[in-house]
């Protein structure tokens, strides 16, 4: 076991450093705030656990690994995302390390405390962490411990990685601590568990768990014990991260069991900038010379926050204190490599032009919804730029960019991202240009002006309140009848208004198990799917049958798009549904697309929900216009769409429902003609 020394408050330390308080303790050592009575600064000290009974040779290897932590993170300690080591004192025969002190906490408090980071603030971990690590290996050196517990949170908002307490230089000669696992095994490389240490890929590895963690809440390869960690780490892949949106490639290649398959640094930092950037640049899988030695032996120590005073400071979330360690500078994050375009492009005899940014072709209403807006802005006199992205961030970034170049008025943009835009957009402020969100809320910026969108609760309470009444359960039917649950991208706002909206319908018979979902799947992030796309939804469905359905029947699918309900159905299909001796479950589904209801006609999808894009795109123009003149534009909602900086004034359409009996209604408002709908 072991074990600390009877080190006390107030005191003195090599002579120098007076112990203040103790800020908390893990798996090597304590963490104390002390007082520097040379220089009279505050810093803090790391006190190293020693083992109960060591020996002299285990002494000796201890005060190496001291010697060793000072000596790498010394050459290393004017990166601005890296702590800073000053001292080493060898006190009481018992090894302290002098650090720099700054406030903040450790990214594994900040998830206990706070829960899972959003898309922004994990890719600014990622970032900073990159550059970190890109440093340390430049010098030759492996960290070999990347975790959650390591990475440093400042105030500021600076992000530091911490702990070079195991990590190994090419210089350095073997040092292992017997008896003991050297490093986390659940972060751990699985070249590392086999006996190939030092290589800098592994620490990509280290980095990827953690990531993973920080979106999901948990290590992909924690299991009880430590032998179940080794070997879900050997044999297991992760499951696919479901919150990460635009960062889900990147911590998948990062976790590749192969090394030589994971991303370099480079590749791993272009990809944050443009998500759709190439990942095959592999990493160098360069040697240092240590290997290390696997043992049984008790598992580590989890270090608990303290709370301390000072200004420790997070409004509206919990506070926990703990010490983060090193030279915290601003660096700049964020800035797009989109590229400005052409800037002569005509001008409308009203003084600018008119940006459109759609997300994609490949959907007919994405399409709808951009030509309805271009025509009727041209018809009042407006030029206009209509683009679309193709689902690829990086090019919508480029589009948007050359719209400001060009010398737009108005912007008018659905987001494939709704994260990814804001330095793009904060351009677009700086420039004068007014922001409509359209159809999906555009988050983490102060630059969107108005949002204009269908009521996506209302959807999911239509889509909810249908399965309802179709299974007779608002009449008194008892079930119970089976359901499966589906939800659309993680990083569109929509999807938890659409969840929340459908579950206010549902929840109260899951509750009362009239309704039972057999998978056990109902929390949102195990629903979502990214990018809204059908391919993956079938496979799920295929997963759900398999795994829930081989001696049971599913009587409703929630779908929130049209796109993902033509999925599950082919998936229902092959597993022998839509015979006359077992007919298709209710599948709902969103946006009424032409495929959709035909199918709902053949008595296969059983419900839609129409958005009638044309007056959605009506909405959005006639926003523009009074934006564009200096006006106020008409808006219904004023309190529901945070987009985490500001409650953005909102313009809500009502959604309609559509079923067999009622698909008049789309040729009688013109949405569709009697022969589109071969009626």
């Amino acid at each position: 076991m072991a074990v600390m020394g009877n080190a006390q408050p107030g005191q003195l330390i090599g002579g120098r450093y007076r112990l203040v308080s103790d800020l908390g303790s893990g798996g090597f050592g304590r963490v104390w705030k002390a007082h520097d009575e040379t220089l009279r600064v505050d810093v803090a000290v790391k006190e190293l656990r020693l083992p109960q009974a060591v020996s002299e040779a285990e002494q000796v290897e201890r005060l190496a690994r001291a010697a060793r932590e000072a000596r790498n993170a010394a050459q290393l300690r004017n990166h601005p995302n890296i702590v800073a080591v000053h001292d080493v004192v060898i006190d009481d025969d018992r090894p302290w390390i002098v650090m720099q002190l700054v406030d903040g906490c450790s990214l594994k408090e900040r998830l206990d405390a706070q829960g899972t980071l959003s898309v922004e603030e994990a890719t600014k971990v990622a970032e900073r962490l990159l550059h970190a690590l890109g440093a340390a290996h430049d010098a030759g050196i492996v960290h070999r411990d990347v975790k959650p517990a390591n990475v440093m949170m400042a105030e500021d908002g600076e992000v530091l990685l911490t702990d070079f307490g195991i990590a190994v230089h090419h210089s350095d000669t073997s040092l292992t601590d017997t008896g003991a696992v050297i490093g986390s095994v659940e972060y751990m490389a699985p070249e590392r568990l086999r006996g190939t240490d030092g290589l800098a890929s592994s620490d990509l590895f280290s980095l990827g768990v953690t990531l993973f963690q920080a979106m999901e809440g948990v290590s992909p390869f924690h299991r009880d014990t430590r032998i179940g960690s080794q070997t879900a780490v050997l044999f297991e892949q992760a499951p696919p991260p479901r919150r990460a949106g635009r960062l889900a490639p990147l911590i998948t290649g990062l976790m590749d069991k192969d090394p030589n398959q994971r991303p370099t640094i480079a590749a791993a930092l272009a990809s944050l900038r443009a998500p759709q950037a190439d990942l095959t640049t592999r990493t160098a899988t360069r040697r240092l010379p240590e290997t290390v030695t696997i043992t049984s032996g008790s598992t580590t120590t989890t270090s608990h926050p303290r709370r301390r005073t000072g200004a420790l400071v997070a409004a509206g979330a919990l506070v926990l204190a703990c010490v983060v360690t090193g030279l915290v500078l601003k660096w700049p994050f964020g800035d797009s490599d989109g590229k400005a375009a052409d800037k002569n492009v005509g001008t409308s005899t009203h003084g600018g032009a008119i940006g459109l940014a759609m997300p994609t072709k490949s959907s007919e209403r994405w399409t709808a919804d951009g030509d309805a807006m271009k025509k009727q802005f041209e018809a009042k006199g407006y030029k206009v730029d209509l683009q679309y992205g193709n689902n690829d961030v990086r090019q919508q970034v480029s589009q948007i960019e050359s719209m400001i170049a060009k010398g737009s008025k108005l912007l008018v943009v659905a987001p494939i991202d709704v994260a990814a835009l804001t330095g793009v957009l904060e351009r677009a402020k700086d420039a004068g240009i007014g922001v409509i969100s359209y159809d999906r809320l555009l988050l983490d910026t102060d630059a969107v002006d108005y949002y204009v969108a269908f009521d996506s609760f209302k959807v999911g309470q239509l889509e909810g309140g249908y399965i309802v009444h179709k299974l007779g359960l608002d009449r008194g039917e008892k079930g119970p009848f089976n359901i499966e649950l589906f939800a659309g991208s993680s990083d569109d706002n929509n999807t938890r208004y659409f969840f929340n909206g459908a579950m206010s319908e549902l929840k109260p018979y899951i509750d009362k198990h009239r309704l039972v979902v057999r998978s056990g799947q109902t929390e949102l992030n195990e629903l979502t799917t990214e990018r809204w796309d059908g391919a993956a939804a079938q496979t799920r469905m295929n997963d759900l049958l398999v795994g829930s359905y081989t001696e049971a029947r599913v009587d409703a699918v929630l779908s929130p798009y049209d796109g993902m309900s033509l999925g599950i159905l082919s998936a229902l299909k092959a597993a022998g549904y839509g015979t006359g001796s077992r007919p298709y479950p209710i599948v709902t589904g969103q946006d009424a697309e032409l495929p959709s209801v035909k199918s709902i006609i053949k008595n296969e999808q059983a419900q839609t929900v129409l958005k009638d894009t044309r007056k959605l795109a009506r909405a959005a123009v006639r926003m523009g216009l009074v934006m564009l003149t200096g006006g106020k534009p008409k808006v219904n909602d004023t309190t529901s769409y945070d987009n985490k900086e500001k409650v953005v004034p909102s313009y809500l359409l009502q959604p309609v429902n559509i079923d067999k009996s009622n698909t008049r209604i789309l040729t009688d408002e013109g949405y569709y003609t009697a022969a589109q709908l071969g009626q």
